[in-house]
């Protein structure tokens, strides 16, 4: 069930190094983040910037994007 969970979300957002994409979306979902409003922030283990939506947070109060926080 995991396997299936990851490879859809996967699928459904994550950018790919050989795809065009705009530097001010989202790494996993594709939705536009603004200059100063839902700018994201960058997941520390994959390094793509993410939304607060895609953002998973941790029991020690730090967060990661939600594919780096299923694997």
């Amino acid at each position: 069930k995991l396997k299936a969970e990851m490879l859809d979300i996967r699928r459904k957002g994550a950018k790919r190094s050989n795809g065009k994409y705009s530097e001010r979306s989202c790494g996993r979902c594709q939705e536009p983040m603004g200059l100063l409003t839902r700018n994201g922030s960058q997941c520390r283990v994959c390094k793509h910037q993410v939304c607060r939506n895609c953002q998973s947070a941790r029991p020690n109060g730090s967060w990661m994007c939600t594919v780096c926080a299923k694997e």
